[in-house]
């Protein structure tokens, strides 16, 4: 996941901006804040402790426990904003202006109406993606996600899409999930619909 996130900003993609390990110290937990450690860099900025490898936020946790050494770190941003945007990029869709075409918008909330005051924000701590009608597919958050997949020479992928960046306000990547969950009956039609265009 690093490495994507490397090439995405390679290829002027909008990402969550890498830390370096040099560049960061450990302060004591800040009261009220919902993460076991604060990391911090130039000592203002909060981060995120990741590992090369990790999945559903474990290595978030892990780190913050202690238990795990962070490989790098990335920006800490609050998740009212974060959408997830699945694209495709294969078949007709090549013809458009931005090379693919948003299949199925969805904007990450907890499960019981509550704010969002667990991390990492992950469907083990309760939260969800619900839906949404795609309208206005120019918008930023679109053409980011599509720019994401293309990057990453992709025919499809869920982008995991936050607003928000320190001192920067723009929609930033967090990660393509190329094998996307498809639990749900909407994620399920959405991709179907879209092989069955290709296919036909």
């Amino acid at each position: 996941k690093l490495a994507a996130l490397e090439r995405m900003r390679a290829k002027g993609v909008p990402t969550l901006t890498v830390v370096e390990k040099s560049r960061v110290s450990l302060v004591p937990q800040e009261a009220g804040h919902d993460s076991p450690r604060i990391w911090l860099v130039d000592g203002r900025t909060r981060l995120v402790p990741r590992n090369i490898h990790h999945r559903h936020g474990s290595d978030i946790v892990a780190c913050g426990m202690g238990l795990s050494e962070p490989d790098y770190f990335t920006e800490y941003i609050p998740g009212d904003r974060e959408h997830r945007v699945h694209v495709a990029c294969f078949g007709p869709v090549l013809d458009t202006p931005a090379g693919g075409r948003v299949l199925l918008a969805q904007r990450k909330v907890p499960t019981d109406g509550g704010p969002f005051d667990t991390w990492p924000r992950t469907h083990t701590n309760g939260y969800i993606y619900r839906s949404f009608a795609p309208e206005n597919l120019d918008s930023e958050l679109f053409t980011t996600a599509i720019r994401a997949v293309v990057a990453l020479g992709l025919d499809f992928g869920a982008v995991d899409v936050i607003y928000g960046r320190y001192n920067d306000p723009q929609y930033a990547v967090l990660e393509v999930n190329s094998a996307p969950g498809l639990s749900t009956e909407v994620s399920l039609a959405a991709y179907t619909s879209a092989f069955a265009d290709w296919l036909s």
